[in-house]
């Protein structure tokens, strides 16, 4: 699990390429956002309706094709009865087929079918006779065709149920499939509505905040009226008051909002310290994971470096003489978070018995290239704290004090 979150932590810090000129949102920005979100919202219940008709018809086509296909099953039913039927028709003129062939075949002797005809009684009977013969020829002939007929007439009713059956069987798959495909979309709308339906809770609620408690004008940056909530006391002058909101070009923003003075480190020209009174809020100077944190050293006394990815380049910072601290190896940290309180007042003085390598109040600031990792938690970084020294630069070179 250990490894498992580092290796997130090395996800979210390549998400933290600060862009250049970076402007604070506002509050009429996030109305605008919000405007957008309840734009989507009904653009989805729209949909979400549409689609739901859409099933809804298509479920009526399901079950009309399915009434066809009973009521197929019932034609075919009945048909399989009359067919049963009429193969007993039939199978009996079958017989009486053979019947009229066999005495056709007795006939066919000229001297019986004269015999049978000449040897009348009288000239009625002989009339009858004939009559008779001609019957027989008259109903073999019909008696053929009927038989013909209806073998014809039951070939041709299977052939056309059984191709009714299969086009309704196409028909109530394409149906069940644009059913089911339907059914995804709107799980699919639906769970996007619930989405929605959350972040406009969100954004209404961070609104409120904004707007009734820290008392946010449209047009002002949000970073801006909290602050101003949360030092209701502090009195602008031309020497302090900074904006730490807004990033240098080089995407870097500055750690405090108030200190008197900088001068370089004295004991070598990659250092930066800012003279500043005791507790004020310390930042980082950009987005990053805390990578290593030193408590009361005893030249140095609490002390914190953070590794940074900003334009796509690898930084670590280091805050030297804080007073106290409020973060841990592995924390995620934002520009805008506070990590500690500047403190650096002379050893024996109020808190400080532990850090001798100070005289005054002050903020000590340290830039270097690369990932100073000490506790192994991101690839390609490095463990030495002298390499840490060694690949440090002046910060003014990348912020604008």
């Amino acid at each position: 699990m250990k490894y498992l979150k580092y290796s997130l932590f090395i996800l979210i810090l390549t998400l933290f390429v600060i862009p250049m000129n970076i402007k604070a949102a506002t509050l009429s920005e996030f109305k605008n956002e919000l405007n957008s979100l309840k734009a989507k919202q009904a653009e989805n219940e729209s949909t979400k309706k549409k689609t739901e008709a859409e099933i809804a018809q298509t479920r009526k086509e399901i079950d009309s094709i399915m009434d066809q296909i009973e009521e197929l099953n019932i034609q075919i039913d009945e048909l399989n009865a009359d067919i049963e039927a009429r193969n007993q028709s039939i199978d009996k003129m079958k017989d009486e087929i053979a019947s009229i062939v066999h005495y056709y075949q007795v006939t066919t002797v000229q001297n019986m079918y004269y015999e049978y005809v000449f040897n009348a009684d009288s000239y009625t009977d002989f009339i009858y006779r004939f009559a008779i013969t001609e019957q027989l020829s008259d109903y073999r002939e019909k008696t053929i065709n009927e038989y013909n007929r209806l073998i014809e007439e039951n070939k041709k009713k299977v052939e056309e149920i059984s191709a009714k059956k299969v086009e309704l069987s196409k028909l109530e798959a394409q149906a069940k499939q644009k059913y089911d495909s339907l059914n995804g979309q709107l799980t699919g709308i639906t769970t996007a509505g619930v989405s929605l339906k959350d972040e406009i809770a969100e954004m209404e609620k961070k609104i409120n905040t904004y707007q009734n408690t820290y008392k946010c004008s449209d047009t002002e940056e949000i970073s801006a009226c909290v602050y101003r909530y949360n030092h209701p006391n502090v009195t602008k002058t031309t020497k302090g008051n900074h904006n730490i909101t807004v990033a240098s070009s080089s995407g870097f923003y500055l750690p405090i909002s108030y200190w008197t003075k900088t001068y370089p480190f004295l004991h070598h020209d990659k250092g930066f310290d800012l003279s500043t009174p005791e507790g004020q809020e310390v930042h980082p100077v950009a987005d990053g994971i805390v990578s290593e944190v030193w408590h009361h050293y005893k030249c140095g006394g609490n002390m914190i470096w953070i590794v940074h990815n900003v334009n796509g380049k690898k930084y670590t910072s280091a805050y030297y003489h804080l007073k106290s601290y409020n973060v841990k190896i592995g924390d995620s940290v934002s520009h805008n978070d506070v990590i500690g309180l500047s403190g650096g007042i002379a050893k024996g003085n109020s808190y400080n018995n532990y850090d001798g390598c100070t005289t005054g109040p002050h903020l000590h600031l340290q830039l270097a290239n690369g990932w100073y990792d000490p506790n192994s938690l991101f690839a390609g970084s490095y463990s030495g704290y002298y390499t840490f020294d060694n690949n440090s630069f002046n910060p003014v070179n990348v912020i604008n004090f």
